[in-house]
């Protein structure tokens, strides 16, 4: 597990192996973010979120509590996740759509 400096981690989140964090990231409590994900600058887990292995959260979005994000999904700079996003899947926008399936 990598977290950078300014970076905030919730009462019971479970980071496990080879997850990166960068900087000035807020994961909330009771999430679980699994093997080999990234989660990059400024971005926001609301409680209660998991992220699957492999998922790239990319710079400046918003989770919101009790969501999914699949195995090797992709979530674009800047989105708005309301809803949980299937595996192999690219979301963007506000709120995030699956832009494109693998």
């Amino acid at each position: 597990v990598w977290i950078s400096f300014g970076s905030m981690i919730g009462y019971k989140a479970e980071l496990q192996t080879g997850v990166v964090i960068t900087h000035g990231v807020i994961v909330g409590q009771h999430n679980v973010i699994e093997r080999c994900a990234q989660v990059q600058v400024g971005t926001t887990l609301g409680g209660n979120v998991t992220v699957r292995e492999c998922a790239t959260i990319h710079a400046g979005v918003t989770i919101i509590p009790r969501t999914e994000i699949g195995h090797d999904a992709i979530i674009g700079a800047g989105a708005v996740v309301t809803d949980s996003i299937s595996a192999c899947s690219t979301a963007v926008g506000v709120p995030a759509r699956v832009a494109k399936s693998r």
